[in-house]
């Protein structure tokens, strides 16, 4: 077991009143590790340091050169320590250790080795205004940035908003999950170890409704990142209008999965099991809502049951686990509930629904892939964001059903269409309500495509130049030259 302090002002130091917090691993719910309980005051702390930081010439005159290196040696970093991060991923997340090491923390370390030469980016123009006159813009950083990530995937998200905020110029404090703190919580020696100025980065752990609370009101942040639930990024809006700060939000998900009769079935089903089975299906984008047309139906959702069957839930340390825990035991009766009043509102289910009968497996929070069919859209199970392995499945007959069906939801972030008919596919992708539509794959996430919601799935984007352009203000400058 190891103590884990926070990281201020370029020191690591215990939390103002000396308390800690225990780190569970989902997979025995067993104590990880200690960390730093932060208090409102070590808030104050790290964001002051972070003021300070912005304004100070080390930081704030430093070259996009000097800048680029340093953002590059933390990428570089990240996968020289790839190994002791993916095996602190996957006991705090639950996570399997063979996802984390081939996808999350090489894409964390891509982001810095993507958003870094970026910095050279942000390029203002010359506006033609008359003889009279220069008129110009420049890219300025915004000043402090709160950046608050969730436990799902904790160091590529908190990796990318970070390379993002730090490319353009801003000083951060970092917030991960109470849940999931571990990796985060690392990556502070890692920032200490790439030469940062003091107080650019400070990372702190703590509970949301004290921690939490007290950065996103706090008068000296600029700029609020969240990526969670959307009931609190709600609450973060509500408290960000009061001083009018930038706020990013990318939140929850029910994302339609399409499948057409002309779809590649040997892609198409594993894709769809991807899609709703990768990180236990606690995923924003998981595809959880799975629509088939009615002349591939009953082929379709057999071969998924018996692709679905043959997942390996297991320990997240095993190379040979496809899917791990869920986060928490409230995260497991969440799920369990949800199973319960699928049935209850007569879903039919075809697979899974219950925890597994492994002796070994017992005292995780591990819970069996499950299936339901015959889903009416207006069930709970099918309108609201599960954050587990459930799959609900509808059967379609026309184009114009499946999008109606499809964009039934308040949610909007992701969608996906199994069709080898590329104009029918172009079509879709205009119709579906959705930030990133994904067309025969699933899940899949580049640092140089944006990545955002529409309606309750969020503001704003993650990834790509046009979230760069979020980190930064754009000023004008009009100069008379007569």
């Amino acid at each position: 077991m190891r103590s884990y302090q926070l990281l201020i002002d370029g020191e690591f130091c215990d939390a103002i009143g000396g308390r800690t917090f225990g780190v569970v691993c989902p997979a025995t719910n067993e104590i990880l590790g200690q960390v730093a309980s932060a208090t409102p005051e070590d808030v104050d702390r790290a964001v002051k340091a972070a003021a300070r930081a912005f304004v100070d010439p080390a930081w704030r005159y430093m070259g996009p050169m000097h800048r680029v290196g340093l953002l590059k040696r933390v990428g570089n970093l990240v996968l020289t320590h790839l190994e002791e991060l993916a095996h602190l991923e996957a006991l705090d997340t639950g996570n399997p250790i063979r996802d984390v090491k081939q996808f999350y923390i090489p894409g964390a370390a891509g982001c810095f080795e993507f958003f870094a030469p970026l910095a050279h980016h942000l390029i203002g123009d010359q506006i033609p205004i008359s003889p009279q006159y220069l008129d110009y813009t420049t890219y300025e950083p915004l000043g402090v940035v709160a950046i608050i990530v969730p436990w799902n995937d904790p160091l590529e998200i908190a990796c990318a908003r970070l390379a993002t905020a730090l490319a353009a110029g801003n000083t951060c404090i970092l917030k991960p999950s109470p849940l999931a703190p571990l990796t985060c919580m690392r990556l502070g020696g890692i920032f200490l170890e790439a030469g940062f100025p003091p107080g650019v980065v400070n990372i702190i752990a703590g509970s949301d409704d004290q921690v939490g609370t007290a950065l996103i009101n706090h008068p000296k942040v600029q700029m609020i990142s969240f990526t969670g639930s959307v009931t609190t990024g709600r609450t973060i809006l509500e408290a960000a209008a009061k001083t009018i700060k930038r706020v990013c939000l990318e939140m929850g998900g029910k994302s339609p999965n399409i499948v057409f009769p002309d779809a590649d079935l040997s892609r198409a089903v594993p894709g769809a099991a991807q899609a709703i089975y990768l990180m236990s299906g606690q995923n924003c984008v998981a595809g959880s809502r799975l629509f088939v047309h009615e002349a591939i139906y009953d082929e379709f959702v057999s071969r998924l049951i018996e692709e679905s069957s043959r997942y390996r839930v297991g320990d997240p340390l095993d190379p040979e686990t496809m899917m791990g825990p869920l986060i928490s035991p409230n995260q497991l009766n969440k799920v369990k509930q949800y199973v319960a009043s699928a049935q209850a509102e007569g879903a039919n289910l075809v697979l899974g629904g219950t925890a597994p009968s492994a002796p070994k497996l017992q005292h995780g929070n591990y819970f069996l892939p499950t299936i339901f069919t015959e889903v009416r859209p207006s069930m709970r199970i099918a309108q609201e964001e599960i954050f587990g392995p459930v799959l609900c499945i509808f059967k379609f007959s026309s184009v114009e059903e499946v999008v109606r069906m499809a964009n039934t939801t308040e949610y909007g972030l992701g969608a996906g269409i199994w069709t080898q008919d590329l104009k029918l596919a172009h079509q879709l992708a205009k119709d579906l309500q959705a930030g990133t539509v994904y067309v025969n794959t699933y899940n899949e996430f580049y640092s140089q495509a944006p990545f955002g919601g529409y309606k309750q799935s969020g503001l704003g984007y993650e990834y790509g130049l046009d979230a760069l352009k979020q980190y930064a203000q754009r000023k004008n400058v009009l100069i008379r030259l007569d």
